[in-house]
């Protein structure tokens, strides 16, 4: 608070040795009142405008706050409404207008505190007349009238504090004899609400005894500058004495200078003697100069050097939360695209199934680029720690190249996946971390490749009992990489294009996270570029051998081994992929490049064709495979060949062509478990579908325990019973820790599985409650939570739990951590059992085959349908 002082102030004012207030009313002990009112004057100038803006606040909030009462007791509208509008609006709004008029000045206190006690008495009325729970939020506007009164709207010490108890005594009239408060809301109530006040009264009195020091100092302040004033011109006057006194010792020294000029001349010939023994030392110095001014240059040079390397660290590095769209942005399209596709009501069911696969590892990788920003920083501090594990290879490049397929389809490349026949199907390693390498290549390579194709290739370099060592490429045909840019490529926030305008985006961390996790690895990233010609990324590690061997050759049915496969495709890397499928199926394929070709190899009918099987790419250079299927179909009328056609998933035709024989999709790039599907559905066998295997994987987790579900979302319930009841688990759900307590307290349970973060009561408590609860007998509790920072499963451990699963949920993750907790006795070894679906259940959507998801999902009818809905929302 500023105080300005224009008139001379009385001496009386400053009799005093220190400054005197009355305790209750904190006003200036001075007989003639002068110093109380010039305070009072100055508080009103300085704070009239915040007490109208104050006043003005109060009636727009206590106004808003009326849609509350609509919605939480609509059946009392018109009490309430009469309150805030008919009552507090009109009173407060004539005290604000009042308060332009000069007349307010002396009523400024009062009019404050009765506004405050309007506020207050209008709160505690809506407390009485509204039935509990809904009056509950009341409580708080009763805080805040509280905190508007002592703190924004200016009232002094005493007026405040008399609102502030009236208030309080109020409440407690209306809680005690009016309403009938619980006792234990009262006791709460009232602890908050005298604390409130006597806080509030402390606050007030301190804030208005600090502003009557300051004022009192203030005019101490102006005394003693008054002091000052006159002790300047006392001096001043000395100052001129002093002048004279200095003119005549100036004369004095003049004469002194006279006598100095003939030492000076004496003086001069000494110097002219050393100046010419300093003329031969300033020789030899500039000498010593010459040569540190060189060194000078050569570390002035140094240091720019360093500068404009460090500039540029800076300039990447500011760029980088900007540019990390790109590294999410990959995986969300594969997410977005494929949901669009999937969609569509006339998609083949193998379609749909795909496409919803492709959904489910992309929001995979999408869970894994996040981790591996937080985990950026433990790179560079060397505290990277790899995971040993074992996995499927195959599994982590095929969702890899499944990540990228809408991007693919809308650069019209093509993205061949080229695994050898001799890499094991289980290895141990860290396959987060060698999916987020190959994540990373084949997006560079995605973004620099306009035309042409995109290869990940895995080959067996070396292979022992116990090891092996695995080179894995990627190879692009885009702009390439010249030798300079090649050398600075895997720097942190370093691009191959760095100008301003860049053209292909990026974070500039990529290669360089890669690097350094193959580094950590055992291996090291190499490059072969040219420019214009395309860029080969390679890497070999050498891995510990899984519990598996080489990759599983499905089993033909006798009908359907040795074929003759003729076969269309233009890209010489998936022809070899193509061959070597076929080959480990056992057929003769025979592979061509064009339609052409294909058509010249099949011979002239009615003569037999010479293939049992035609399969054609939909993208051929001289027609398409469609047109292909349809016309090599139209030469055999009576015995219509099957073909499979290969595209990149942009279609929707149907499965037959006009002659009425099989016509198979399948989408690029080729697996082998997605060909063998497409085989045998053109022969008719959709029974051999290797899809259906995965229903087999759940019967050694087949257990009939009993289990408490402690989640309070419910999404995450119904895909955790899902999960749980296909393996013929009876769930039982508790949404939140408190309830979970009561169920075990209730019931008996075989397992809980407890969400951390939940409403009422969190995870951690539940778990010490639970326990205090069994005392020490055992029961296992796992902690099933999205919590999965590095400590928060020590946490749930110390909080009592026994085991820790981290969402999202892996099924088998979840049956293996069960298994590992439950008796042996409990697992049967088959699932249970679903109750057959009524025959009356209608068919809501012809498109989709309701047998066949069933049976892939392995539930009911009902419940399938309810996921469908669920999934569609």
């Amino acid at each position: 608070m500023k105080f300005n002082f224009k008139k001379k102030l009385p001496e009386a004012a400053f009799n005093l040795s220190e400054m005197q207030l009355k305790f209750l009313t904190l006003s200036f002990r001075d007989e003639s009142g002068d110093l109380e009112r010039e305070f009072l004057d100055r508080y009103y100038t300085q704070f009239i405008t915040q007490v109208r803006g104050s006043l003005f606040i109060a009636i727009i909030f206590y106004s808003i706050f009326g849609i509350l009462d609509m919605h939480l007791m609509p059946d009392m509208i018109g009490k309430l409404w009469f309150i805030r509008y008919a009552v507090f609006l009109p009173i407060t709004a004539a005290i604000l207008v009042w308060s332009y008029f000069p007349s307010f000045k002396k009523y400024m206190q009062t009019s404050l505190a009765f506004v405050v006690i309007l506020a207050g008495l209008g709160i505690v009325v809506m407390i009485v007349i509204a039935p509990p729970p809904a009056n509950y939020s009341y409580y708080a506007g009763l805080m805040l009238i509280f905190i508007f009164g002592y703190s924004f709207i200016r009232a002094r010490f005493i007026w405040a504090s008399v609102a502030g108890w009236f208030i309080v005594f109020c409440y407690e009239i209306g809680a005690i004899v009016i309403s009938d408060t619980p006792l234990p809301v009262l006791m709460n109530n009232n602890f908050f609400f005298i604390s409130a006040n006597i806080i509030g009264m402390f606050s007030c009195y301190s804030i208005e005894y600090a502003a009557r020091r300051d004022f009192f100092l203030a005019r101490l302040l102006v005394k003693e500058r008054e002091k000052t004033h006159e002790a300047n011109q006392h001096l001043e006057e000395r100052v001129k004495e002093r002048t004279t006194m200095l003119a005549r010792a100036n004369k004095d020294f003049k004469l002194e200078i006279i006598e100095r000029k003939r030492v000076e001349q004496e003086l001069r010939k000494i110097h002219e003697e050393l100046e010419s023994r300093v003329e031969s030392r300033t020789q030899a110095l500039k000498k010593m100069h010459d040569e540190l001014e060189i060194r000078v240059e050569e570390r002035t040079q140094e240091l720019k050097e360093a500068k404009e390397i460090a500039d540029e660290s800076v300039r990447a590095k500011g760029n980088f939360l900007a540019n990390m769209s790109h590294e999410i942005r990959t995986p969300m399209n594969a997410i977005m695209g494929m949901a669009e596709l999937a969609m569509n009501p006339e998609l083949e069911h193998q379609l749909r199934q795909e496409y919803l696969s492709i959904i489910n590892s992309s929001a995979k990788s999408l869970l894994g680029i996040i981790n591996e920003i937080l985990d950026f920083s433990k790179i560079e501090a060397g505290k990277m720690q790899m995971e040993k594990t074992p996995f499927q290879l195959s599994k982590i490049v095929y969702n890899v190249a499944d990540l990228f397929i809408e991007d693919l389809r809308r650069k019209k490349l093509e993205l061949v996946v080229d695994i050898g026949l001799d890499v094991p199907e289980e290895i141990i390693g860290d396959p987060l971390r060698i999916q987020q390498v190959m994540i990373n290549l084949t997006s560079n390579a995605l973004k620099f490749t306009n035309k042409g194709s995109i290869c990940i290739r895995v080959q067996n370099l070396k292979e022992t009992d116990r090891h092996v060592d695995l080179k894995l490429e990627v190879q692009d045909t885009g702009i390439g990489i010249d030798e300079e840019n090649q050398k600075k490529l895997f720097q942190a926030f370093s691009q191959a294009d760095s100008s301003t305008t860049r053209r292909y985006g990026g974070t500039g961390l990529g290669l360089a996270i890669c690097q350094k996790i193959i580094g950590i690895m055992g291996g090291q990233i190499a490059l072969e570029s040219t420019k214009g010609k395309g860029s080969l990324f390679s890497f070999t590690l050498t891995f510990e051998k899984g519990a598996g061997g080489k990759p599983e050759i499905p089993e033909m049915p006798s009908d359907l081994r040795e074929l003759n496969v003729l076969a269309a495709e233009g890209n010489k890397a998936s022809q070899k992929v193509l061959k070597d499928i076929l080959a480990s199926f056992g057929y003769n394929a025979r592979v061509v490049e064009t339609a052409t070709d294909a058509l010249r190899l099949m011979g002239d009918p009615p003569a037999p064709p010479p293939f049992d099987l035609i399969i054609a790419d939909a993208n051929l250079a001289d027609m398409s495979g469609h047109a292909l299927a349809y016309q090599i179909q139209g030469m055999y009328p009576a015995s219509p060949l099957p073909v499979i056609v290969m595209s990149d998933g942009s279609f929707t035709e149907a499965g037959k062509s006009a002659t009425g024989a099989p016509l198979v999709h399948i989408q690029k790039p080729i697996k082998p478990s997605r060909l063998f599907d497409a085989i045998m559905e053109a022969f008719g066998h959709r029974h051999l579908l290797s899809s259906k295997s995965h229903a087999m994987d759940i019967q050694e987790y087949s257990c009939s325990a009993k289990i408490l579900l402690a989640e309070d979302n419910p999404i995450n319930q119904i895909v955790a019973i899902e999960i749980l009841t296909l393996a013929g688990m009876t769930v039982h759900r508790a949404n939140n820790g408190l309830e979970a307590v009561e169920r075990v307290q209730q019931e008996n349970f075989d397992v809980v599985l407890m969400d951390v973060q939940m409403p009422e009561m969190d995870g951690l408590e539940a778990t010490a409650r639970i326990r205090d609860y069994l005392g020490g007998r055992p029961l296992p509790i796992i902690a099933m939570t999205a919590h999965a920072m590095r400590g928060d499963r020590e946490k749930c451990i110390a909080a009592g739990m026994d085991d820790y699963i981290s969402k999202p949920i892996d099924r088998f993750t979840l049956y293996r951590t069960l298994k590992n907790h439950l008796p042996e006795k409990k697992f049967s070894g088959q699932p249970r059992a679903e109750a057959p679906a009524p025959k009356d259940t209608p068919d809501y959507n012809t498109d989709i085959n309701m047998e066949e998801g069933m049976g892939r999902m392995g539930c009911s009818r009902e419940r399938y349908m309810e996921i469908l809905s669920q999934f569609c929302r």
